[in-house]
């Protein structure tokens, strides 16, 4: 744990100081919310006006709690890129500790190597932290943050915890409760999960337990029904509190939202479905092998026979069990939801070690004899899960290597600058999550995709249009003309550069430092 700790903290320092990984494109539609709060009094989401009513008064297109928390770190430390990224990895850190330490727990309950190699345990757990530590894929998301609450839930009611039955149904409920208003995908998978672990208890019943505490127990009716009923009253009182006070907002958004992502969901043959759920999978790349090992290796597993299909803790089957059902569902549903596959990932991560443990022997029996006569596979186990460490690193590498070729005019500190001195305060902007810390509390600014969903002039009403590099043009682009380029050589999740284009329509405003009859200023030619 200490390894991680000095790693992450290494790595947080350094991602805050050089302004990466740049803001993906959820960014502001998950934050903006936050400082919208914080600079006005409103937890809204003005940005997408013209995509969904009532933005400009509340954000419910989902729970609010990744917000709510987010505000709070937000009246801390003021809202910046650097507040924002150091808030991004400081989740990142405190998961890649939770998984290490739910990947120890679960490895503590093999039996053979709790017995016969202990430090291994430390050994497996800390490189499975490690492999998350390093897959920014899908950093700063709340898929992180709800699967904190997920894991904190597990752990205080597993292992050597013994809380009363009060009491552990109290933890479970509320830590789900938090993940579903957090991200409801989430919170959805942590449910079956509950479920799973509630049926698995029916595997090793005491003796003093009756027939139809038994039957309770193995469909999950006792313990599973419980917890659910305190995180659907969170959910209730979410709701209610909402509809209360904005009347028709939820109906207005969050089921906006899923009629939206409906109506856009591509309807293809099977084969183009698989390609789409590969693309899904390789935006993760560095964690993509790691996944791929635990899943082969669990379903060799399963096949062997009962006897080492039960050497494996009940727990494991609980998160493979919900972490294969995800992706089932995600497959069949929407395979180009990468965000909801890489959270199935990630839930499934801490199975590593005991999947690949698992899979370099053939029977329970064989346990003590293959460690005495065939240790080499204990090491195999550490080479290829370093193998996997290998992988995932490369994503901090790469992100490292593109920074470190930037030029000073495609940061984010000088592009905030450049862009500011061209913007006056009173227009109106529309830009994407790239820039938006440059302008929100400062302008009125509009997102310029999802504004433009439904109608383009809320973003024909804007004066100015920031694009960045390699985004695409929108149909009305020919209303603006190009003002400024920034060029880049970086690929264009790794730079901050843009292309600055002023609306024709409107009185050309004259510039402190550019004659607007001037041709576009490129840089970087």
């Amino acid at each position: 744990m200490a390894v991680i700790l000095l790693v992450g903290t290494v790595l947080s320092i350094y991602g805050v100081l050089a302004e990466v990984p740049c803001p993906a494109v959820d960014d502001a539609y998950y934050k903006s919310p936050s400082a919208e709060w914080i600079q006005s009094g409103r937890l809204a989401i003005p940005f997408v006006q013209g995509f969904l009513p009532q933005t400009d008064r509340i954000f419910a297109c989902y729970p609010a709690a990744f917000q709510v928390v987010l505000a709070g770190w937000f009246y801390c430390f003021g809202v910046s890129l650097h507040s924002s990224l150091a808030f991004g990895f400081s989740v990142h850190l405190i998961h890649a500790l939770l998984v290490a330490t739910v990947a120890r727990e679960l490895l503590s309950r093999h039996a053979s190597l709790a017995r016969y190699r202990p430090r291994y345990v430390a050994w497996f757990a800390g490189l499975t932290g490690l492999v998350q530590l390093c897959n920014l894929a899908f950093f700063d998301r709340l898929e992180e943050l709800a699967l904190i609450y997920l894991w904190t839930g597990w752990l205080l009611t597993a292992g050597s915890a013994r809380p009363s039955w009060l009491a552990k149904i109290l933890l479970q409920g509320l830590c789900l409760g938090a993940a579903g208003l957090t991200s409801p995908w989430v919170g959805v998978m942590g449910s079956v999960l509950v479920l799973f672990r509630a049926i698995s208890g029916v595997f090793s019943p005491s003796s003093a337990q009756t027939r139809v505490q038994r039957i309770l127990i193995a469909f999950g009716l006792r313990d599973a029904l419980a917890i659910g009923s305190v995180s659907l009253a969170m959910a209730l009182v979410w709701y209610n509190s909402t509809e209360a006070a904005f009347p028709g907002s939820i109906e207005d958004q969050f089921l906006g939202t899923m009629r939206h992502l409906g109506a856009t969901q591509v309807r293809s043959d099977w084969l183009s479905q698989l390609g789409r759920l590969g693309s899904s999978f390789l935006y993760s790349p560095g964690q993509a092998p790691a996944t791929a090992l635990l899943l082969v290796s669990l379903l060799v597993v399963a096949l062997r026979g009962r006897d080492q299909r039960r050497s494996i803790p009940s727990e494991v089957w609980s998160l493979l069990g919900t972490g294969i059902g995800g992706i089932l569902v995600v497959a069949i549903l929407r395979p180009e939801a990468y965000t909801y596959l890489g959270a199935m990932q990630m839930l499934l991560l801490p199975c590593l070690g005991v999947s690949l443990i698992e899979y370099v022997h053939e029977s329970r029996e064989a346990g003590s004899r293959y460690r005495e006569q065939r240790p080499y596979r204990i090491e195999l186990v550490r080479v290829v899960i370093v193998a996997c460490l290998v992988f995932a690193a490369n994503n901090v590498v790469v992100t490292a290597w593109f920074n470190a070729t930037l030029r000073p005019e495609e940061r984010a500190d000088s592009v905030a600058q450049r862009l500011r001195e061209w913007i006056p305060e009173s227009d109106r902007v529309a830009g994407t999550a790239r820039h938006w810390h440059v302008f929100q509390g400062r302008n009125d600014w509009r997102e310029v995709f999802f504004s433009s969903l439904e109608s383009h002039q809320e973003v024909l009403a804007c004066q100015w249009l920031v694009l960045p590099k390699d985004c695409g043009r929108p149909a009305f682009i020919d209303q603006f003309e190009l003002v400024e380029s920034v060029r880049s050589r970086a690929p264009s999740h790794h730079t901050f550069a843009y292309d600055l284009f002023r609306r024709k329509a409107v009185k050309r405003v004259e510039s402190a430092n550019q004659d607007v009859s001037s041709p576009p200023i490129e840089y970087g030619r």
